[in-house]
């Protein structure tokens, strides 16, 4: 018994590979934008779950100690406030570590540039503010846009 047989090859032909190629190509493309977009949706709100940490650990700081932590370094601002960046070996971090209001010291999931918490104080310890940074506009909605944010007492 005998097969039929054909010539002709059943395969792709050089411009269907080519078409496929492309399409991959701008596919992965399109992951790759929308990927960098979520990666700085999620450091916003890392920082805003960390914003909210400190705002905690310090009430918490307060009520034992009746004032909040005042910087030991840093500059004094133009209000003669002391200040500080919170970077984990700072005296406000170690304060509240030491204290037991907070677990471990909070920092920027960047921590570089603008995007670093920046705390500040009276010497007095009656008040605080806490600057941070927003790359995205995600959390507009809950009163926090893109760019420099405050959170106090």
């Amino acid at each position: 018994m005998s097969f039929p047989t054909s010539n002709k090859f059943k395969g792709l032909t050089l411009i269907e590979l080519l078409v496929v190629v492309a399409i991959v190509g701008i596919l992965a493309s399109l992951t790759l934008v929308a990927m960098t977009g979520t990666k700085a949706r999620a450091r916003d709100r890392r920082r805003l779950e960390d914003v909210n940490t400190l705002r905690n650990a310090l009430s918490l700081y307060y009520a034992e100690h009746r004032n909040f932590p005042v910087p030991t370094e840093g500059d004094s601002n133009s209000n003669g406030k002391p200040d500080c960046y919170l970077t984990g070996s700072d005296s406000v971090s170690s304060e509240l570590t030491n204290a037991d209001v907070i677990g471990t010291a909070v920092i920027d999931p960047v921590n570089s540039g603008n995007y670093r918490y920046f705390y500040e104080a009276p010497s007095s310890g009656e008040d605080f503010m806490i600057k941070f940074y927003l790359e995205t506009n995600s959390l507009q909605d809950n009163g926090y846009p893109q760019g420099e944010n405050t959170v106090t007492p």
